[in-house]
């Protein structure tokens, strides 16, 4: 007999390989050629085989992600994250972790590192995979600052006693022939770089904004008095550069402080026309320090000098800025203004509710005065005339709108369509 001949006769087909556990049924079906069988004097009987499943030992589950270290470094906005194998398993290194994205990250930024076996098994060791993905925040990393709330106190009281300190060397230097009084802090524009490139000058700046009341004293030369050279006394703001301001993970904060004050004024104060440093007129201070930066940089302006330009901020803070400005904020009192933060937060066809026809045109055209527009309808001249923040400086037909903020160009789009709504256009 040709036991091997009799054994290709039966072939047997189970209905569950995989995936066992104990207590599971596995049933294998039996199927033979019976006349075949009678040709070797055998009778084959039989139509399936039914077994209970026991004494399986259970996977042990396997963590990838105890096996590596996780660590994020670089300064927020472009923070990275690194990871590195620990496990004493030859068969695994760092290789087998990936993510989508390892750079450019931000604080509380969450990156997902995903984890895969090329090709090794772990089941014939008795381990299953238990995690193939773990998400990580992006936390204790230094930190560019991009709105001054960013910095804290004590780091704060540092940058404005650096830059007070250069403002009086200032004066000191040119005791002769200016005077000042009443030196105070105003407020700031920081601005943040849209992306880490190297032919930036700065990875972000903020400029620490004081006012004086700067005064002339009389330039006496051989006995002669220069009356021209001495000027009412007024008010001067004094822009200081920080550049690079980073708040440290410790809570500290770097930065380096220029000993430059930033613009000049058209007050001459001697026979030689020298002027005097800083800007009288706010709205081209802003233009000068923000407005020529808008291309690479996102901006925050403290409230305090937003009357003479808005902020850009950067993604991800616009939400929070949105939240905390309510409607009653954005139709708020101020007398100078109809829509005093149109600037800041968008407003709805619900904060335009109840105005009238009129406060809906100055309302529109207080988003373009801000700028210094100069209107050639006589009325609405006279009208921003009349307002303390108005600094007429740009002719209409030279006025180029892709200066507006998006706040700006939503709302103006707002209330346009809000006016055609009620037949004002």
């Amino acid at each position: 007999m040709q036991v091997d001949e009799i054994i290709d006769l039966i072939e047997l087909k189970t209905d569950k390989t995989e995936k066992l556990k104990n207590g599971d049924t596995v049933t294998v079906k039996i199927k033979y050629n019976e006349s075949k069988g009678k040709k070797y004097g055998v009778n084959l009987q039989g139509e399936k085989i039914t077994k209970k499943v026991s004494k399986l030992s259970k996977y042990k589950d396997y963590n990838p992600f105890d096996n590596i270290k996780v660590s994020f470094e670089g300064t927020a906005p472009f923070a990275s994250v690194t990871w590195k194998y620990t496990g004493k398993d030859s068969r695994f290194s760092s290789s087998n972790y990936s993510l989508e994205k390892s750079g450019y990250l931000d604080e509380g930024d969450i990156v997902t590192i995903s984890f895969d076996l090329n090709g090794v098994s772990l089941e014939e060791d008795g381990y299953q995979v238990s995690k193939w993905k773990k998400k990580y925040k992006c936390k204790n990393v230094d930190k560019y600052v991009y709105r001054e709330s960013d910095i804290p106190e004590e780091g704060m009281n540092k940058m404005k006693k650096d830059a007070s300190d250069v403002i009086e060397s200032y004066f000191a230097d040119e005791y002769e022939h200016i005077g000042y009084s009443d030196l105070k802090y105003v407020g700031s524009y920081t601005l943040t770089e849209k992306e880490n490139k190297s032919y930036y000058d700065y990875s972000n700046m903020v400029y620490m904004v004081f006012s004086a009341q700067v005064s002339s004293k009389e330039v006496v030369d051989n006995d002669d008095v220069y009356p021209e050279d001495v000027f009412a006394t007024q008010n001067v703001y004094f822009p200081i550069r920080m550049s690079d301001v980073i708040k440290k993970k410790d809570g500290s904060v770097s930065y380096g402080c220029s000993d430059y004050i930033e613009g000049t004024t058209e007050l001459h104060y001697d026979g030689g026309w020298s002027n005097v440093k800083g800007y009288t007129d706010g709205v081209v201070m802003y233009n000068d320090l923000v407005g020529t930066q808008k291309k690479n940089y996102y901006y925050e302006v403290s409230d305090s000098l937003a009357q003479f330009g808005s902020s850009n901020a950067k993604p991800g803070s616009e939400k929070k800025q949105e939240n905390e400005t309510t409607a009653a904020a954005v139709t708020g009192t101020d007398a100078d203004y109809v829509l005093p933060q149109s600037n800041s937060a968008y407003i709805s066809e619900k904060d335009l509710t109840g105005l009238t026809k009129d406060q809906l045109r100055i309302a529109t055209n207080e988003i373009y005065a801000r700028y210094g527009y100069i209107f050639k309808d006589e009325s609405l001249q006279n009208y921003f005339k009349g307002k303390s923040w108005y600094k007429p400086t740009i002719n209409g037909d030279d006025f180029d709108d892709s200066i507006f903020n998006e706040y700006e160009k939503a709302n103006k789009d707002e209330l346009v369509k809000y006016q055609e709504k009620m037949g004002y256009r």
